[in-house]
C-alpha cells in the first residue's frame, strides 16, 4: 500500500506487524521445539529474509519518491516466488506444530498411565508417597492441558495471521495489476535481448494489438523509426548497465512518444530487465510545430511591414526634399509680405512633414533594436505657432 498510495503510514504498520509475527513464532518453537525440526520452517527461513529485504528495498523506494520502481519490485517474479515459499513453509510449520503437540500430549499421557501404575503396585509400602505423588501428577496434567490449550490457541492465532497476511499479498497484487491494465501511458517490459515480454492494454491499442501474445518476442528497435533506432539502441544498452534515461522518440507509425527506461534488478542488484514508460505526445509536437510556423510567418510579415515603412519613408523624402528645396527659392525671391508668410508656412509644414518621415524610419529602428536616443531643445512657444499657422488658413 506505501507503493501504491505514497503514503509511508504503511510503514509504521508493516513494522509494528513484522516483530509481532517472529515472536509469536519463536514461542511456538519454545513450547513445541520439534516442530522447527521439519520442513515447516526449514523451506521458510531463506523465503522469509529474502521477502523481508525486499520489502525494506521498496519501503526505501517509496521513502525516495520512486514509487513506479517499488511497484515493479512487487510484481517481479521473484517476489511472487518468495511469497509462494512463505505461505506453503508456514502452512507446513503449523501442520508439523499441530502434530508436534498432539504427539507431546499423547507422550505425557502414557507417562501419567505408567507412573499410575508403578504407583498402584507399591500402594502398600508408599501409600503416603503416593498420595503426594498423586497429587502432583493432577496438578502437572492441569499444567500440560493448560499448556496444550495455549498452544492450540497460538496455532490458530498463527493460522489467522498466515490468512489475514495472505489475504493482504493477494490484495496487493490484485491493486497492481489493476493498475497497470488501467494506465493510460504504454507499459512494457524488455528482456535483456532487447525483446518485448509484456505491454499493459494501453500499448496494445497503440500498436493496433488484439491480444499481449501478437507483440511478446517482438524486438523493441523494430517499433521505432529508422531515424532513431541507433539512439534508443544506446538508451537500450545504457539500461542493461544500470543507467535510467528519460526520452523522446518517433515510432514506426509516426507516432511521437515522451519515454522513459527503468532498469529492473534482482535481490543481487543486477539488471534482469528494462520497463518502459511511453506516453502519446504526437499532438502536442504537432501543435508546437504549427506555433512556429506561426511565429515565423508573424516575423516575416513584421520584416516585411518594416521594409515597406522604410522604403516608403526614403521615397517620400525626395520630392519632399526638391519641394522645399524650390520653396527656399520662393521665399528668397518673395517681396510680399502675404507671399512670404505662405512660403514659410510652407517650409515650416514641410520640415514637420520630414520630422514625421523619420518618425517613421525610426519605428524600423526601434524594431531592429538599433534606435539612439537624443536630447533636443524645444520651445512650447514655437509648437503653439507651428500649429497657428497651419490652422489659419
Amino acid at each position: 500500500m506505501a507503493a501504491f498510495t505514497g503514503d509511508l503510514q504503511w510503514e509504521i504498520l508493516y513494522r509494528h506487524f513484522e516483530p509481532q509475527l517472529d515472536a509469536a513464532i519463536k514461542e511456538a518453537i519454545t513450547l513445541a521445539p520439534e516442530a522447527d525440526s521439519g520442513q515447516g520452517t526449514a523451506g521458510t527461513d531463506v523465503a522469509h529474509i529474502i521477502l523481508v529485504e525486499i520489502e525494506n528495498d521498496v519501503l526505501d523506494l517509496v521513502r525516495q519518491g520512486r514509487q513506479d520502481e517499488a511497484k515493479v519490485v512487487l510484481l517481479s517474479d521473484k517476489y511472487q516466488l518468495q511469497k509462494q515459499i512463505y505461505s506453503k513453509g508456514m502452512n507446513v510449520f503449523a501442520a508439523d506444530l499441530a502434530h508436534n503437540v498432539m504427539t507431546t500430549l499423547e507422550r505425557e499421557r502414557q507417562l501419567s498411565f505408567l507412573q499410575t501404575g508403578v504407583t498402584l503396585m507399591l500402594m502398600p509400602l508408599l501409600i503416603i508417597a503416593w498420595l503426594v505423588v498423586f497429587r502432583s501428577v493432577r496438578n502437572w496434567k492441569t499444567i500440560i492441558a493448560k499448556q496444550a490449550d495455549e498452544l492450540a490457541k497460538m496455532n490458530v492465532s498463527l493460522n489467522q495471521k498466515v490468512v489475514k497476511r495472505t489475504k493482504s499479498l493477494q490484495e496487493s497484487e490484485e491493486t497492481n495489476r489493476l493498475l497497470v491494465e488501467n494506465a493510460t501511458y504504454c507499459i512494457h517490459q524488455i528482456d535483456m535481448r532487447g525483446r518485448l515480454m509484456s505491454m499493459n492494454p494501453a500499448g496494445l491499442a497503440i500498436l493496433n494489438a488484439s491480444d499481449e501474445q501478437d507483440i511478446i518476442g517482438i524486438a523493441f528497435r523494430n517499433l521505432v523509426s529508422e531515424t532513431d533506432k541507433d539512439r534508443i539502441e544506446r538508451l537500450l544498452s545504457a539500461a542493461f548497465n544500470g543507467e535510467a534515461s528519460e526520452f523522446e522518440f518517433r515510432a514506426s507509425n509516426d507516432y511521437d512518444f515522451a519515454s522513459s527506461f527503468i532498469p529492473i534488478q534482482n535481490h543481487d542488484r543486477n539488471v534482469v530487465r528494462v520497463m518502459g514508460l511511453s506516453h502519446d505526445i504526437t499532438i502536442r509536437n504537432r501543435a508546437e510545430n504549427e506555433l512556429v510556423k506561426a511565429k515565423d510567418a508573424a516575423e516575416a510579415a513584421s520584416d516585411a511591414k518594416s521594409e515597406f515603412l522604410a522604403n516608403m519613408s526614403h521615397e517620400i523624402r525626395t520630392p519632399m526634399t526638391a519641394i522645399l528645396g524650390y520653396n527656399d527659392i520662393l521665399l528668397d525671391n518673395a517681396t510680399e509680405s502675404e507671399d512670404i508668410d505662405a512660403a514659410r508656412i510652407v517650409k515650416e509644414n514641410g520640415e514637420h512633414l520630414i520630422n514625421l518621415i523619420n518618425d517613421i524610419l525610426d519605428l524600423s529602428k526601434i524594431e531592429a533594436r538599433k534606435l539612439d536616443l537624443k536630447q533636443v531643445a524645444c520651445s512650447p512657444h514655437k509648437i503653439i505657432v507651428e500649429v497657428v499657422s497651419l490652422m489659419r488658413v
